[in-house]
């Protein structure tokens, strides 16, 4: 299944609202505008109501199939991260990962220096719109702020 151009995260709290929200998808199609919907519910949020990652696969595919929906679909894993991601790995096929705890600490031993050295050549290359302001400064800044949870998110992806 692919992501169409347009998505929408569906935030289907409590399992009730997803066909009401997929005919307002179905109208939008019929104007010509096709958007995926994406049901979305954070661990956290399992946790405050009490539900499973399956629940919400469960509540999705009724919608879908009361609405007749025949349009890709997705449920996300929404804002996981290592400590948590495998009680969505059997539900989801939708993953936004959540590094944010990463950002702004330091990235372990000589990666912040291996990312510095392997990027710098960057900052010559002006033939590249977004790449003229950068700087080494900036570079810097970035392998001290993100490159950490850039890391993470890999681990998490693998």
């Amino acid at each position: 299944m692919q992501l169409g151009t347009y998505s929408m995260g569906i935030g289907d709290r409590f399992g009730l609202q997803g066909k009401a929200q997929l005919r307002a998808l179905q109208m939008a199609a019929r104007e010509g505008i096709m958007i995926t919907p994406v049901w979305n519910k954070s661990n956290r949020e399992h946790e405050l109501v009490h539900s499973e990652p399956v629940d919400t696969r469960l509540s999705a595919e009724e919608a879908v199939q009361e609405a007749g929906w025949d349009k890709p679909w997705f449920v996300d894993a929404d804002h996981i991260s290592r400590v948590n991601v495998d009680r969505f790995l059997d539900h989801c096929n939708y993953f936004t990962l959540d590094v944010s705890d990463f950002i702004g600490k330091q990235a372990p031993g000589e990666a912040p220096g291996r990312f510095y050295r392997t990027n710098i050549s960057l900052t010559e290359d002006k033939s590249i719109p977004f790449l003229r302001e950068l700087t080494s400064e900036l570079l810097q800044t970035v392998a001290e702020k993100y490159l950490y949870a850039v890391m993470e998110a890999a681990e998490l992806y693998h």
